[in-house]
């Protein structure tokens, strides 16, 4: 009844942050030593999730408040919002630049938050409906599956901006997806 949707490792602290989306959670399990060490609470239809130890920051996407809580790795608790994001879902960490980029599925854009200061840069409009956001190390992009024209985006971090639409032939809403970064591959979900 209360699913669990996105997750993300902290493989230095030895973490894996889990959000129970319904349940408006997010789930601290210890990897190292097999339990629940906290449940971070107050995060309303929790979905996407990214931990950055470099920061020590985690990022949620809490999608009932259309926002993005920023929580202390350390303290775990919330330390900044980032309001105004119809649906927030997917996050990506884009290191270069230094700023974080989150899939607003229901506002057909990502957004921009500066990983610095917690305040909202800009708004990238993709023409249609948001899936999950990657950055890859390869390229130096972040990707975007846009689910209602069936293609994977490349945006540009430095400059905001979208440099490629690539077609997906034969899929249907592609939504989540993983990169094979060695490979150049991308496997995506539909």
């Amino acid at each position: 009844a209360s699913r669990f949707d996105y997750q993300s490792v902290d493989p230095a602290a030895g973490r894996i942050y889990m959000n129970h989306m319904n349940a408006g959670s997010t789930v601290v399990f210890d990897a190292d030593h097999g339990k629940v060490t906290a449940e971070i609470t107050g995060l309303p239809r929790a979905t996407g999730v990214l931990a950055v130890p470099s920061r020590h920051q985690v990022y949620v996407s809490a999608a009932g408040a259309h926002e993005v809580a920023i929580i202390d790795d350390r303290t775990l608790r919330v330390t900044t919002h980032v309001t105004g994001i119809r649906f927030p879902d997917g996050i990506a960490f884009a290191r270069e630049a230094g700023k974080i980029f989150v899939s607003d599925e229901s506002g057909s854009a990502d957004v921009v938050i500066d990983a610095a200061t917690g305040r909202k840069l800009s708004t990238i409009d993709l023409g249609g409906e948001a899936g999950n956001t990657h950055y890859d190390s390869v390229s130096h992009c972040i990707l975007v599956a846009v689910q209602t024209r069936n293609q994977l985006v490349a945006i540009d971090p430095a400059t905001e901006r979208i440099v490629e639409r690539y077609a997906l032939p034969g899929s249907d809403h592609p939504h989540g997806f993983a990169i094979d970064e060695l490979g150049r591959l991308a496997f995506i979900s539909c």
